[in-house]
């Protein structure tokens, strides 16, 4: 019991009475039909509901299985003894590198539920190993400061931006710059980085967005110039939560001093992986991401661990002679990566045409607008091919022109008045005897259209153009009804002694009123009045 208390956090705390017997005893019977990982797991979501924790979001358990893409970051090696997950969440990932054959099992997270659920885990999976789980906020209060270890695996928390930027800012842990505030996933790579020790690896489970956005170019490229950074893998949306988006594999390496430089990144796109029953393979990217939840396929993680591990294995034996997978993989040099964006995103750096684009499709439009280029150009030729335009000659001296009246009148044309239509009426149509035969509308005229031809020697007069008229609101009068006022009008400027404001103010009319009555000419005297 005391090994149990140093290894679960809170255990000591916790404490029985007989009135617990009864659940007690149906734990056991729980444990003993099921097993005791299931009733670790109903428990722990229990107390996660109950707690309303949010940000946790547990790895899948595809992802961390021993030939999953997380659990082995280095195959051609002998795997790591010493592994550590700064966000353990439920354990899954330290449960795989113990089933690898991980001795050392370091874990932290901020939810005491989820470091008591993995300190459970471990034990029930490596009963021999080593296992040390702690409780509380790994960027700010790290349990393992002084820890260095053969192996990093981690699924950290998205999107925070309360992990402690201004505490933080003169950390030693950010050697490759400091991480902006919108950019938490860049702080715990770093912090993974700092775990490791001389060419160890660190993989994480970190959104697409950490790969393009304009706040962490600088990061990024610190970690590209180092060489931290070796391979950036894409995995399809319903991989691990959020299941609507594809999330990304970032496969780092402490750099060794005095080793190679590392010259170029390996990017393996891994969304348009087939899925069972699913005939689509260079079209399923675009299928997954319109699929519902309930209607997604499920992943088949043997082909897909089977593809990412095979590329990785053959890029870690060999960068320089590693062979490129046009649409699924390729080695793209450093210096290509490091221009004003620093996007590292696998899509962009793998697939050069789009995914949608068929060949056999793309052939067969081809062909179909050859054919309809030569019915075109058979058709111009064949319009070519009539004879050649004649003039009229003299003959249009001796035309006349003769207006609608007189057609009408003569009873060459009948006139039809239009007559604005309902909504939802049809046209009249024409009297029987009238039909067949040409019509002549207000537009033909107007656009000199239907017979109607322009004179080039008695051009049509220029139009008048109509006068504007100034609308006058209603209820103002036509004229002034009593004549201004000298006092209430405005002064000329002129005459305002300098100095004086002008202006529309009381102030300024009040200075107006008092020099218009200061210039008026003043009545002549009289004689005085009586006393």
């Amino acid at each position: 019991m005391a090994e149990l208390a140093d290894t679960v956090p809170g255990a000591d705390t916790v404490t029985y009475t007989p009135a617990d017997a009864p659940v007690l005893r149906a734990l056991l019977h729980c444990v003993r039909d099921e097993s005791g990982q299931a009733a670790l797991d109903v428990l722990a979501e229990r107390e996660l509901e109950d707690s309303a924790a949010s940000g946790a979001y547990q790895t899948p358990r595809a992802t961390g299985r021993p030939d999953g893409p997380l659990a082995h970051p280095a195959p051609r090696r002998p795997y790591p003894a010493r592994v550590l997950d700064p966000a353990c969440g439920s354990g899954s990932l330290l449960a795989a590198a113990a089933r690898h054959g991980a001795t050392g099992l370091f874990a932290q997270d901020l939810l005491p539920v989820q470091a008591q659920r993995t300190a459970v885990r471990l034990r029930l999976a490596a009963p021999e190993a080593h296992v040390a789980v702690r409780v509380g906020d790994t960027l700010r209060a790290d349990a393992f400061a002084d820890l260095t270890a053969d192996a990093v695996l981690c699924n950290p928390p998205y999107a925070d931006r309360d992990w402690g930027h201004d505490e933080l800012a003169y950390d030693p842990r950010w050697a490759y710059g400091l991480p902006p505030r919108a950019e938490s996933e860049l702080a715990w790579a770093q912090h993974a980085l700092s775990h490791l020790t001389p060419a160890a690896f660190a993989v994480m489970l970190l959104p697409p967005a950490t790969a393009s956005r304009a706040s962490g170019r600088r990061v990024r490229a610190e970690l590209l110039r180092s060489g931290a950074l070796r391979a950036v893998v894409s995995l399809p949306p319903g991989a691990a939560t959020p299941l609507h988006i594809g999330l990304h594999l970032w496969i780092l390496q402490r750099p060794q001093p005095g080793g190679g430089d590392r010259q170029t990144v390996l990017f393996i796109d891994a969304t348009a992986e087939p899925r069972p029953h699913d005939p689509s393979t260079l079209h399923g990217s675009a299928n997954l991401a319109t699929r519902s939840r309930g209607g997604r396929a499920p992943l088949d993680w043997s082909a897909l661990s089977t593809a990412v591990l095979d590329h990785w294995q053959a890029f870690d034996a060999g960068p320089a002679h590693f062979t490129d997978q046009p649409g699924t993989a390729c080695a793209v040099p450093v210096v290509e990566l490091l221009d004003d964006l620093v996007d590292i995103t696998p899509t962009r750096q793998v697939r050069v045409t789009p995914p949608s684009a068929d060949p056999a499709a793309v052939a067969k439009n081809a062909r179909h607008l050859e054919d309809r280029l030569k019915e075109s150009a058979l058709a111009l030729a064949e319009a070519g091919a009539h004879t050649a335009w004649t003039t009229a000659d003299e003959e249009s001296r001796s035309w006349r022109t003769v207006t609608v009246s007189d057609l009408a009148r003569g009873g060459a044309l009948t006139v039809h008045r239009a007559v604005p239509a309902a909504r939802g009426s049809q046209d009249t149509p024409l009297p029987p005897g009238q039909a067949g035969l040409s019509t002549l509308t207000g537009r033909d005229l107007a656009t000199d259209r239907g017979g109607r031809r322009s004179d080039p020697g008695h051009p049509r007069p220029p139009r008048r153009p109509r006068p504007r008229r100034r609308r006058r609101a209603r209820g103002m009068p036509t004229r002034p009804a009593h004549p201004p006022d000298p006092a209430r009008s405005r002064t000329p400027r002129s005459l305002v002694p300098r100095g004086l404001p002008v202006g529309r103010g009381q102030r300024q009319q009040r200075h107006h009123r008092l020099h218009v009555a200061a210039y008026r000419p003043s009545a002549p005297a009289g004689p005085p009045a009586a006393a």
